[in-house]
């Protein structure tokens, strides 16, 4: 599924056809809009949502309704889809509703029944911007949480590479050094030195070959 979804959870059944009018309208076919009219159902849909890979940004759901009150549907969500944002709607409801909601599932906003629609429209847009721009912000922490490993991981094999050349260094530098002590210590006939002049060439042809490897 392409498009991500948006919930809506209310028992009064006028109310959340208006209500998802209401954002059908706002949004402008963005996010599909899903309702349910308990908070059982609300639970089937976001498990079958998330298991075709849906992407749920937002949840809005009363809290009065028989069964499963609203606070401990957004509590449930919070445990599976802790990134889902949630806006809990509000009637003569007391404060410990909206607590628990809020210390057990990050609640975003709670909002009176009934709104002003220009303000609550103007909340679910906030609600949405600020769940794309953390998920962005995510998705750049973890690009970057990459780019640190892959560069400490070049680092590391560039370390390596000129630990071994650095070893294999020093010993062409000895030989070139063993060679040159014997033509400078030695009476030896000129073909020796021919032979070891020639053997100090070619390893100094390996010493320039290993500096091009190490650049």
């Amino acid at each position: 599924m392409s498009q991500a979804v948006i919930i809506c959870v209310d028992d009064e059944i006028t109310l959340l056809s208006s209500l998802q009018m209401e954002l059908i309208s706002a949004l402008e076919d963005e996010y599909i809009i899903e309702t349910a009219e308990s908070g059982e159902d609300a639970l089937e849909i976001v498990e079958e949502l998330l298991e075709e890979g849906a992407e749920i940004p937002l949840i809005i759901s009363d809290q009065l309704m028989p069964g499963m009150k609203g606070d401990k549907l957004l509590q449930k969500i919070h445990a599976i889809t802790p990134k889902t944002l949630k806006i809990l709607l509000t009637g003569h409801t007391g404060v410990d509703a909206v607590g628990r909601a809020v210390n057990n599932a990050n609640l975003y906003r709670y909002i009176s029944k009934p709104w002003e629609q220009t303000n609550f429209l103007i909340m679910v847009k906030e609600a949405i911007a600020h769940y794309f721009k953390e998920k962005k912000l995510v998705q750049l922490y973890a690009d970057s949480e990459k780019t640190v490993i892959e560069r400490t991981r070049e680092l590391r094999d560039k370390n390596e590479r000129l630990s071994i050349a650095l070893h294999d260094l020093k010993n062409i530098l000895s030989a070139i050094q063993g060679f040159a002590e014997m033509i400078k210590n030695d009476e030896m006939p000129k073909e020796n030195v021919i032979n070891l002049a020639d053997r100090i060439l070619t390893t100094s042809k390996h010493l320039l070959e290993l500096g091009t490897c190490m650049k």
